[in-house]
């Protein structure tokens, strides 16, 4: 009998194309005639209510500038004392106390209005007074031939405009918004500037609470500087685009509303202080806000779209269920593959119970050769150190024999201590890494042994940054070094140092930079190549330690390691090991000790 293959492709499309076409369509249509709704609806909302809120701000900056302008005058009628006091020459302290308190006074009398402000009068023999007594720390925006000034001087009355920084020390980390009115004499001739300022904060306050994500307001002056605006942006900068936009929508062009793009620009005139009030309204954002009735008609769009929608989904699942269900699991399984439930599914028992099968073998196959690769790795290592250990106790205890010999007793007692010590900490730690804090007090102790053999004309020093001493570093790797350097290095010169630097080198991310510098005898060229090659005398203890050391970063740190020797014959030798700081989860981390160094 031959059995016929489903055809799952063209079900699907069968089921799937005519609902998704009769979805699209309707919601295609009913969101158009919806969303045009919704868009006249609350545009004209918008302007109504942008509309009110410059009427309001413009009422509000017409009483701020109607008292000013009643402030200034008042300082224009302050009689022929003041004027002098702002155009008699000064040349003694005293004339200029005098005239200083005379301003002075006329200021203390001010009235207070609708918002805090402050007075500057210059004069126009440069006497400059300010009602916080404070002075100004920089009077280049305000001086008497500022563009302020002369503008002011041209219309004769109070003009505007505003600065990122004020120009008072109470306000020079503060945009303000700054007016000045002209004093002139009988004869026309102007002899003192009268500078009020106010913080455009104090100013934005008025309307600020009624700005919200989908407006903003903007105050410009004719120039198109930027007065006042919502969340105190771009003050003091000048914006030709909105002047020119206000200007448009005041002469009428397009209607109430000027449209940019995506913004809508609603402006109001303010004659007294010649300035425009403009609201930016953001129609993406605006449309975003949607009325209940609004949000009601979208629901039930919604509605039919997902009960379409869940008819679609059952009706493909009861198909598709099986193959749905094995697809689903394979697909979410980030590591190796894992049984599959078969009781979830019974049309495809006989498959699953094969893949599961399939999946137990491998499963089983991938812990054995996990268990394999880990012993050959523990094997490896347990190999490499039972290589340095016997090494390490020949060379130590020849030193001690050697110290008994010289009837050094103190010598060799307090090498003794020292091999005790770390034989301790080596020998007996079942850690594959330390701390290089550790790793340093173990060198430390090796030296303690091996510098009294010198006679002490062989010395180690070791200069390490503190930020390595938490990291962590293999067993017993920088003491292989140590000892040859010792045993090999001075063979010829007998005297001399060795340096090992430990430091953190970011530039290969965080990793620890060790290196081991002589200036002893150096190796015979033909002597270093072979042992690079690894054909030198197998029993050849400086083959065994480099090789040993070069298998163990190989081991430990596939791939993020490097180790490079520099042989300069006759002057010495460097070995340089860079390799990561911490470890990502090798080796055996056992509770870690931490003594001090021991000096």
């Amino acid at each position: 009998m031959k059995i016929r293959k489903p055809r799952l492709k063209s079900l699907y499309d069968k089921l799937m194309i005519p609902i998704s076409a009769m979805v699209i369509l309707s919601l295609t249509l009913g969101g158009a005639a919806a969303y045009y709704s919704y868009y006249q609806q609350f545009v004209r909302a918008s302007v109504q209510m942008n509309s009110a809120i410059l009427s309001q701000t413009a009422t509000n900056l017409e009483e701020i500038n109607n008292h000013l302008s009643k402030v200034a005058a008042s300082l224009a009628f302050g009689g022929p004392a003041l004027r002098n006091s702002l155009t008699t020459t000064l040349d003694k302290p005293l004339d200029e106390w005098k005239a200083r308190y005379i301003l002075e006074q006329q200021l203390k009398n001010l009235s207070i209005g609708l918002i805090d402000y402050e007075i500057t009068i210059l004069g126009i023999n440069g006497l400059e007074v300010t009602s916080e007594n404070g002075g100004i720390p920089d009077n280049g925006s305000i001086a008497i031939h500022s563009p302020l000034f002369s503008q002011a001087l041209k219309t004769g009355r109070v003009c505007y405009t505003a600065f990122a920084k004020g120009y008072t020390y109470s306000t020079k980390d503060a945009a303000v918004i700054a007016g000045c009115l002209a004093l002139k004499d009988n004869a026309g001739k102007p002899y003192a500037g009268v500078f009020i300022s106010f913080r455009e904060a104090d100013f934005r306050r008025f309307y600020e609470d009624l700005s919200s994500p989908y407006n903003t307001i903007q105050v410009i002056s004719q120039n198109g500087v930027i007065f006042s605006g919502s969340y105190g942006r771009n003050i003091g900068v000048s914006r030709p685009d909105l002047l020119a936009a206000a200007r448009r929508q005041e002469n009428g062009e397009n209607g109430a509303v000027h449209f940019e793009k995506e913004t809508a620009v609603l402006s109001t005139y303010c004659v007294s202080t010649d300035s425009y009030l403009l609201a930016e309204m953001n129609l993406p954002v605006l449309l975003g806000e949607l009325h209940h009735a609004q949000r009601v008609v979208l629901f039930l769009w919604l509605l039919i779209y997902l009960s379409l929608i869940v008819v679609l989904a059952k009706v493909i699942k009861r198909v598709l269920s099986p193959l749905h269900h094995l697809s689903d699991h394979m697909q979410s399984s980030a590591g190796p593959p894992t049984p599959v439930d078969e009781t979830a599914v019974t049309e495809l028992s006989p498959l699953l119970a094969s893949y599961n099968h399939m999946v137990q073998n491998t499963s089983d196959y991938l812990d054995r050769l996990a268990e394999k690769n880990e012993k050959i790795r523990r094997y490896e290592q347990d190999l490499l150190q039972m290589q340095i250990n016997p090494h390490f106790l020949y060379n130590t205890l020849g030193s001690v024999k050697h110290l008994i010999i010289q009837n050094e007793k103190d010598l060799a007692i307090q090498s003794m201590d020292s091999l005790v010590e770390l034989l301790r900490s080596t020998l007996h730690c079942g850690q594959t890494f330390i701390p290089v804090e550790k790793e340093i007090e173990n060198i430390r102790y090796y030296a303690n042994i091996i510098e009294p053999r010198y006679g002490y004309q062989v010395v180690l020093k070791i200069h390490a940054e503190p930020e390595t001493f938490s990291c962590e570093i293999p067993n017993l790797l920088l003491q292989p070094l140590v000892e040859n350097a010792f045993f090999h290095g001075f063979q010829n010169s007998k005297r001399g140092k060795i340096l090992l630097f430990l430091t953190m080198d970011k530039q290969k991310g965080d990793c620890l930079h060790c290196e081991i510098i002589d200036n002893g005898d150096g190796i015979e060229p033909e002597l270093f190549r072979r042992i690079m090659n690894d054909s030198a005398p197998r029993k050849s203890s400086t083959r065994i330690g480099i090789r040993n050391i070069k298998e163990r970063l190989e081991l430990l740190y596939p791939g993020k390691s490097s180790f490079h020797i520099t042989n300069e014959y006759g002057y010495g030798l460097s070995v340089e090991m860079i390799f990561p700081a911490h470890p990502d989860g090798g080796g055996q981390q056992l509770q870690r000790e931490d003594p001090a160094l021991p000096s």
